[in-house]
C-alpha cells in the first residue's frame, strides 16, 4: 500500500515540492511508515470525490489493495472508454491538487 500512496501524492503534488509524502516519509531513503492516522486522512481526501473519480483512483492506483491498473484495464473493469477513465484520473487528480483540499487534509487535527 505505501508504493500506491507514493504513487498518488507524486502525482496529485509533484516529485520536487514540499508533498504530502514529506509527511509520511520518516526521512529521505527510508521505507515509507504510513500511520493509521496518515492513511485515515487519506482516504478523507479520496472520499471527497465524486463515486467514480473515486473509483478510478482506487484501481489506476492500487489504493485498494490490489495491484494497480492501466487504464486500458480500468476501462475495460468500469465499462467505459479508456478515454473517459483517462479524463476521470485527470479531472480526481485536479481536483486533489486544490489547495482547499490539501490544506484540510495538512491543517486536520
Amino acid at each position: 500500500m505505501s508504493n500506491a500512496l507514493t504513487d498518488i501524492a507524486e502525482n496529485v503534488f509533484g516529485k520536487d515540492e514540499f508533498t504530502l509524502i514529506d509527511q509520511l516519509s520518516q526521512s529521505a531513503g527510508e521505507l515509507m511508515d504510513v500511520s493509521q492516522e496518515s492513511i485515515r486522512r487519506i482516504d478523507t481526501l479520496l472520499r471527497g470525490l465524486d463515486p467514480q473519480e473515486f473509483d478510478v483512483m482506487m484501481m489506476v492506483f492500487g489504493l485498494d489493495g490490489e495491484a494497480p491498473l492501466s487504464i486500458d484495464a480500468a476501462s475495460a473493469r468500469t465499462g467505459l472508454p479508456t478515454d473517459r477513465v483517462r479524463q476521470i484520473k485527470m479531472q480526481a487528480l485536479a481536483k486533489l491538487r486544490e489547495p482547499a483540499r490539501y490544506l484540510s487534509l495538512v491543517n486536520e487535527n
